[in-house]
């Protein structure tokens, strides 16, 4: 069986080759020999399109995969830089209110009444600076 090669055609060759006469059915076999050769060239070139499109994919991928994980660490830096800016605003808050803070005691220290400053207000003003502390704390981690 070496040398021998099996063709096989589709069902609709099949019919109508029991229909023709020989000499027609030898016309279509060739025909068809024919096309199923020229479309294994084609073929040919088509895997070749295939195989660079199929490359092409690859590298697309490789680049997709690096920009994902680009797209991630920059996502995680704006992040923290939103959180930067806030604290940074918090921050000016607290500085307003330390020094309103620090306007009502120098305005005790110009009475010509020397009151004394009162605990709510002193209470009030360290926790303006203990809040202004954790929040130069937090800016600088």
């Amino acid at each position: 069986m070496t040398g021998v090669r099996f063709i096989f055609y589709p069902s609709s060759v099949v019919l109508r080759l029991k229909h023709q006469p020989l000499d027609d059915s030898l016309a279509s076999i060739w025909s068809y020999t024919v096309i199923l050769t020229s479309q294994r060239d084609s073929s040919d070139d088509e895997d070749e399109v295939v195989k660079e499109l199929m490359k092409a994919q690859n590298e697309l991928k490789v680049v997709h995969e690096y920009n994902q994980q680009q797209k991630r660490m920059l996502h995680s830096l704006a992040k923290s830089e939103i959180r930067r800016q806030e604290i940074r605003k918090q921050l000016q808050e607290t500085d307003q209110e330390v020094m309103e803070w620090l306007r009502v005691f120098s305005s005790y220290s110009q009475r010509k009444k020397k009151e004394p400053i009162k605990q709510k207000e002193r209470e009030s003003a360290q926790r303006c600076l203990d809040k202004r502390q954790r929040l130069s704390q937090h800016l600088l981690v």
